[in-house]
């Protein structure tokens, strides 16, 4: 399990937790996360509004960490991100 918490006077405050579960040969993610964006409902509505999403955010960054773990490359904001630049030294399977 992986979990955070924001540190107070962020913008964004945040929380959450991964929990990391055999399954079927593989592993299965369950994920919990809370936010309170600047404005609160209002606020959400108006990010929403104007084009971001949040859950499909997360959705995105789950499948480059996926494909990262699983093929040791990612992409992430126009850039290649592999296994050895996040983590050099650390072997992954």
């Amino acid at each position: 399990m992986i979990g955070w918490r924001s540190v107070e006077g962020s913008l964004i405050g945040n929380e959450g937790t991964v929990r990391f579960e055999p399954d079927r040969g593989g592993t299965r993610l369950s994920i919990r996360l809370s936010y309170n964006p600047p404005g609160g409902a209002l606020g959400h509505a108006l990010v929403t509004a104007l084009g971001a999403n949040p859950k499909r955010q997360l959705d995105d960054d789950l499948v480059r960490f996926k494909s990262l773990l699983e093929k040791g490359k990612a992409t992430g904001r126009a850039e290649r991100v592999t296994k050895k630049q996040v983590s050099p030294g650390v072997v992954l399977p």
